[in-house]
């Protein structure tokens, strides 16, 4: 998170809220390691308002990232016909290739973090990334082509359901290459 703009803008933002009104103790304030990261000898220590701003940074990601690609699924499965939830679920479960890159992305990236950190550089790390995220996403596209055609044989109804679907898998798609390749 703290490779986010946004996540440090919004806590020098509440840090000087709070300067303002004279309340420091969140900027003073640290939980044990086992809560948030209480590491002083590697200058890694999170205090309350960091924690705090990190719980709101991603249930709100979280809200957005949810709400957008319910919704485009939802269009999806009803631009393939009837609003039917069976086919909802299915155009769901096209993702799970990009679900998966997801997790493997997420637990590689502590992983590569502290290795990199202990000076152990690996080289090969970013393309794997990328061609992990790229297959994942087109896996994805494929497994969504395949579900439209169970439920239309109609090739523009297939290729709408597809466009938006493809569309809901880019907030995952997109927080992966902010977080990698652009912050």
């Amino acid at each position: 998170m703290s490779v986010s703009p946004w996540f440090v803008s919004a806590k020098q933002w509440m840090a000087e809220w709070l300067i303002g009104d004279g309340a420091t103790w969140p900027l003073e304030t640290t939980a044990p390691w086992w809560v948030l990261s209480n590491y002083p000898q590697r200058s890694d220590v999170m205090t309350l308002l960091d924690g705090a701003l990190l719980i709101a940074y991603v249930l709100a990601a979280a809200l957005a990232s949810s709400a957008s690609t319910f919704s485009l699924l939802a269009l999806a499965a009803r631009s393939l016909g009837p609003w039917r939830m069976q086919r909802f679920h299915h155009l769901a479960q096209s993702l799970i290739p990009l679900a998966d890159a997801g997790v493997f992305l997420g637990l590689s990236s502590l992983t590569v973090s502290q290795l990199r950190s202990d000076g152990i550089v690996l080289p090969f790390v970013d393309p794997l990334r990328a061609a992990a995220l790229t297959m994942a996403t087109f896996w994805s596209g494929i497994l969504c082509w395949q579900v439209t055609g169970i439920y239309s044989q109609q090739p523009v109804r297939r290729a709408l359901a597809l466009f938006l679907v493809g569309l809901a898998m880019m907030p995952a798609v997109a927080g992966w290459v902010l977080l990698f390749w652009i912050w």
